[in-house]
């Protein structure tokens, strides 16, 4: 998995994360773990607001993609059916929220 990130500061204790990955399996892996899933991407942005030494609260939003390595309908074992029809993508939002208590 390849992952790329970026911290940015902001005053205040505000900090904001960005981060992007991809896993690109190769199609012999893909084809022995799981006929279907050819990749899958992750884009996640995460911001912290530290309000003192022991206390930070975080909310983070993540995007997950997957994408079918084989767009053939008469395959067995493809992503789920979607409204009947045939689904080559699959994508996951997630939202997170936290308090972090540091001792």
């Amino acid at each position: 998995m390849k992952v790329s990130a970026i911290r940015i500061l902001f005053v205040c204790g505000l900090f904001a994360y960005l981060y992007y990955g991809f896993d690109g399996a190769l199609p012999q892996d893909a084809r022995r773990f799981s006929p279907v899933r050819g990749r899958s991407d992750l884009f996640s942005g995460n911001i912290q607001y530290k309000l003192n030494s022991w206390v930070t609260f975080a909310i983070e939003q993540g995007y997950y993609g997957t994408r079918a390595a084989n767009r053939s309908a008469s395959d067995i074992g493809g992503l789920p059916l979607f409204r009947g029809i045939p689904s080559y993508t699959s994508h996951n939002l997630r939202s997170e929220f936290a308090a972090i208590f540091t001792f």
